[in-house]
This record gives structure tokens, C-alpha cells and sequence, in this order.
């Protein structure tokens, strides 16, 4: 373990002044900034590799490469640059009192740093490029070094790297091989992946920035599912169904109506859905190259009149958050937003509960029951309601109007 890189050695090499005035900032004592820093450690460590995937977004970076193996990661930052002394002092960006200040970008790159540490790294290596000086500091238990870059090709970037301990790169070789599936590992599949690969595979499907994940592009995602459960009846029978007009259970997960609202000029949204089943959508016309993204998209549900709730899943920086509900009398269903414009605790990783985003999140509310008093309204989007349905539909918007809004995240705490 003598070559295990800790926290207090990323700070050493900063203890005088001279490095620590030039952020421009403040100076620290040495001794208070390892617990503060604390503050910023995920409860994943391995969650470092989607603070990566925030920069990447908060930066507009035009693509993202990552690659992963058991002695080392490679992640690139397409269009992304930061200076030498953003890079040099990364840390201590983390620590000013007035984090409005610090570009979103650079905040994700050093909670990233500052996180991948404890996944028992033994060097982590920052390259980069920012238009007009291309810098390398690379962090070791025995020193720091700040140097000159010189990329192959002088475009904006960054590139992080790091090394794992050696003891436990041959663990993890030990675990592919006894542990995971090695036909899902060759193919790229969900079952053979590693810390890192899985947790860009899970949570980045929203992500506005295209990935490539050891060599294959990331897929994106679909929105709700066929009219009728795929799993309890063939294609064959559906079609007889339709022809002869026989009555099938439909999937309560179905969408009955999706809203579309853009994200706001110069910032990156959610990405459009590759395929969306539903029929009745306002703001997207199915055009993903357009390279228009969202700022939400709201959804009602089959089922909204049997739940009292609305799941809310909230999407920071291309990064899935943890899922929270909207407690409320109006529909139930789905709101899938940005969280550029809630309170989010220090990792930026789960909104904050109180009033505040309660009536942010009853803003959204309300517009998403004026637009389905229009979507009801409408002759050609309503008549693809039968009459039971609208009646149903207008009592819970009623209800909603009238009812308290409440948010709470999934799984307390």
C-alpha cells in the first residue's frame, strides 16, 4: 500500500502561500482543508467517472471517450479546456466559501479528483488544453509535478488518467474472470462491466454529450412502451386483435401524452429519447438531428388515475440524480427535468427537499396541467381518448389544481 495516493497528498505540494494566492482566492491552512474536503467525498467513490460525465456537459464538450481497464482509465473531454492554475490548484476551488464563483465545469473535474482518490488510485494524471497553454499535473504519493503539454493535435481538451494500485488491478483481474460473465465482457454487454462502465451505462442514458464507452457509442433511451405488453402476446395476436377489434389489457406504463419543453439558449439539456412509443407529443417532432435538447419532459401515464403521485427524476449535467415523487391529487406520471434551477446538497447529486423546491416543482406542475387541458381539448389529440378516460382525466386535473404539492426523495435521508 506505500503507493497509495490519499487526499493530503494532492494538497502538499500547496502549502505556500505563492500557490495558493495565484487561484486568486485565499490561502488555507493545510490542516483545515483535508476534512473539509470530506464534505465533497461521494458515497460511491466510483461515482467519480459521472462527475466527469458533469463536467463534460457543463463544459459543452462536443464528445466524451472513455476507456476502463483493470490497471487503468482513460477519460477524454472533447472541446473542454482549463487552465494550468485551475488544474495546479484544483482542490482548492472546493473550498471557497462562495462556490458561485467556481465554473460548474471545473467543480465536477475536482469532486472528481477529489473522489477517484478513494477508489485506491496510485497516480492521476490531468491533461490540458484550453486554446493557448496545454498543462499536465500529475499527482503521485511522493509529489505533485506540473509541466508542459504537448497533445498530438492542439484542440481544445482534457484528458484524465488514472492508475490503480497494483495489488488491486490483479484483484480485479481475478474478479473478471471468476465473477463476471466473460461472453457479456467480450460483447460489451451490461452483465461483464466494471465499476465504472456500468455506472456510465446506468446513469448517463440523458446525457446530451455523445460517450464512447471502450470503443462503442453509448445507446440512448425510449420513452414508454407499446399500447399492449409485448411479454403476454405475440405480434401475430395483437394484429388479429386489431382486425377483429377484440379487447387487450393495456400496459398501464403506456404514455398517453408527453410535453416537450427546450432548455434554455446556451445550456445543455436532456437528450431526446431515440424512440418514444407515444402518440400525442408536444415539442418534439422525432428529429434527433436537430441537436435540440430539453429542459423536461413531462408525462402522463395509462394508470394516472390509480396513483396519487408523480415519480420526479431529476437529470444534472447529463447525470441521472437520485429519483424523488411528487406527492399531489392531479395525475400521476412522469417528470423527467433538468436540475440547473433546483438546490442540489454539495455533490450536486440529489436535490434538496423543502419549500423551495416544492414550489419550483408545483411551477412545473402547473404547466403540465395546462397542457393537458389542451391536450383534452383539442379535437384531433382528445378524440385518441375514449370518454371515460377524458372524464377521469379532468377530474384529476381538477384535483390537482386544488391540491397541495410535496416533494420527497426516494429512500429518505
Amino acid at each position: 500500500m506505500s503507493d497509495l495516493l490519499q487526499v493530503e497528498h494532492l494538497l502538499k505540494e500547496l502549502q505556500g502561500d505563492a500557490a495558493l494566492e495565484s487561484t486568486g482566492a485565499f490561502t488555507l491552512d493545510l490542516k483545515e482543508a483535508a476534512p473539509k474536503l470530506s464534505q465533497f467525498q461521494l458515497s460511491d467513490p466510483f461515482q467519480y467517472v459521472l462527475k466527469l460525465v458533469q463536467a463534460a456537459v457543463a463544459g459543452d464538450a462536443t464528445a466524451m471517450e472513455v476507456r476502463t481497464g483493470t490497471a487503468d482509465v482513460q477519460v477524454t473531454l472533447h472541446g473542454v479546456g482549463f487552465s494550468g492554475t485551475q488544474l495546479s490548484n484544483l482542490l482548492y476551488y472546493l473550498l471557497q466559501d462562495d462556490q458561485a464563483r467556481v465554473p460548474p465545469a471545473l467543480r465536477h473535474l475536482a469532486i472528481a479528483v477529489n473522489s477517484a482518490v478513494a477508489t485506491r488510485a496510485s497516480e492521476i494524471t490531468l491533461r490540458s488544453f484550453d486554446g493557448q497553454e496545454a498543462t499536465q499535473v500529475r499527482w503521485r504519493r511522493s509529489d505533485q509535478v506540473r509541466s508542459e503539454w504537448k497533445p498530438r493535435k492542439p484542440v481544445v481538451q482534457t484528458s484524465f488518467s488514472m492508475k490503480r494500485v497494483l495489488s488491486d488491478s490483479w484483484k480485479e483481474l481475478a474478479a473478471k474472470i471468476n465473477q463476471r460473465d466473460v461472453l457479456s465482457m467480450a460483447r460489451g454487454g451490461r452483465e461483464g462491466m466494471d465499476n465504472e462502465q456500468a455506472l456510465i451505462y446506468d446513469e448517463c442514458s440523458f446525457c446530451p454529450v455523445p460517450i464512447t464507452l471502450n470503443g462503442q457509442l453509448l445507446s440512448g433511451y425510449e420513452l414508454g412502451v407499446p399500447p399492449v405488453s409485448s411479454g403476454l402476446f405475440s405480434s401475430a395476436t395483437r394484429a388479429l386483435a386489431q382486425v377483429f377489434r377484440i379487447h387487450m389489457a393495456e400496459n398501464p406504463k403506456r404514455h398517453l401524452f408527453e410535453l416537450y419543453r427546450p432548455a434554455e439558449e446556451g445550456r445543455l439539456g436532456l437528450a431526446p429519447p431515440s424512440l418514444t412509443h407515444c402518440q400525442n407529443r408536444v415539442g418534439f417532432a422525432g428529429d434527433l438531428s436537430s441537436g435540440e435538447t430539453f429542459a423536461r419532459i413531462l408525462v402522463l401515464t395509462a394508470d394516472f388515475s390509480e396513483r396519487r403521485r408523480v415519480r420526479v427524476v431529476p437529470v444534472q449535467d447529463g447525470v441521472l440524480l437520485r429519483s424523488g415523487e411528487l406527492i399531489w391529487d392531479g395525475p400521476g406520471g412522469v417528470f423527467y427535468l433538468t436540475a440547473d434551477d433546483f438546490g442540489k446538497d454539495l455533490t450536486s447529486f440529489r436535490l434538496v427537499e423543502g419549500a423551495v423546491t416544492d414550489r419550483r416543482l408545483h411551477q412545473v406542475g402547473v404547466e403540465f396541467l395546462d397542457a393537458l387541458e389542451k391536450f383534452v381539448g383539442a379535437s384531433t389529440a382528445g378524440a385518441g381518448l375514449d370518454s371515460s378516460t377524458r372524464s377521469r382525466l379532468l377530474k384529476k386535473i381538477e384535483a390537482g389544481r386544488r391540491g397541495q404539492f410535496e416533494f420527497r426523495n426516494r429512500g429518505g435521508g
